[in-house]
């Protein structure tokens, strides 16, 4: 667990393995995550919709804002 963690920069870093969520979801004050760029976006399926859901902190996702519409959109989604 990393609790220190709240902005993390990971853009354009040839991250494959879609594993990354479960490491991510260990930081459970991450608020702001650039992940683009990145073949293990493509391979996770509903991508912005799975990390909203997984990071319950988190209140941007590369390029845009994660707005509590979005938030509850994306955990009915995932339950």
């Amino acid at each position: 667990e990393c609790p220190s963690i709240q902005v993390l920069n990971l853009e354009c870093n040839k991250i494959e393995d879609p594993a990354v969520v479960d490491l991510l979801a260990k930081m459970p004050n991450l608020k702001c995550l650039y992940l683009k760029g990145n073949d293990c976006v493509k391979k996770i399926r509903n991508y912005r919709k799975v990390l909203t859901a997984r990071l319950p902190k988190l209140t941007y996702l590369d390029d845009r804002p994660v707005f509590p519409k979005d938030r509850e959109r994306a955990e009915a989604f995932v339950a």
